[in-house]
């Protein structure tokens, strides 16, 4: 989709971890030096870790070089779901955050939420969405700061 684009911006990719609040400091110094209106993606991450280590990054987000924050976002709905499905899989690995707030939680953080989106909806709009799906993507989406138990995912983008 922007093979043929330019870009107009530095793509970080590093490994680090982020529950180590050394490394995650540090990270964060050296991956926004000279930065002015950076956006942190955080992709596949969140749900993975513990609530205290999601508060942990997002205070480590906080910055004011990061103008944006972008994440993708599982619902309990979902861990629910995807724990007890993939249970031999995920064993080492298991969904853990998924508040019932929703978005909310990251709104009692400080960020605004400026956007959200489903998965299913976005990969829809991108033509990612296999033909099989395509209709769950037109379902009625829950709200983001109250999703229920019914599996769910978005994106969000954040800001402070």
């Amino acid at each position: 989709m922007l093979a043929d684009q330019t870009p107009r911006c530095q793509l970080t990719r590093s490994a680090v971890d982020l529950a180590d609040p050394l490394a995650r400091e540090a990270f964060f110094a050296e991956a926004l030096d000279g930065a002015a209106r950076a956006l942190v993606l955080t992709e596949g991450l969140l749900m993975y870790l513990d609530e205290q280590d999601v508060v942990a990054l997002s205070e480590a987000i906080r910055r004011p070089e990061v103008g944006w924050w972008m994440l993708d976002f599982a619902g309990p709905g979902l861990k629910k779901m995807m724990n007890k499905r993939m249970a031999g899989m995920l064993e080492n690995a298991p969904f853990t955050f998924a508040p019932d707030n929703g978005l909310a939680f990251f709104e009692s953080l400080g960020w605004r939420v400026t956007e959200s989106e489903s998965l299913f909806a976005a990969a829809n709009r991108f033509h990612r969405l296999p033909k099989s799906m395509r209709a769950v993507a037109w379902l009625p989406q829950p709200n983001p700061r109250h999703p229920g138990r019914r599996p769910w995912s978005a994106v969000a983008l954040l800001t402070q």
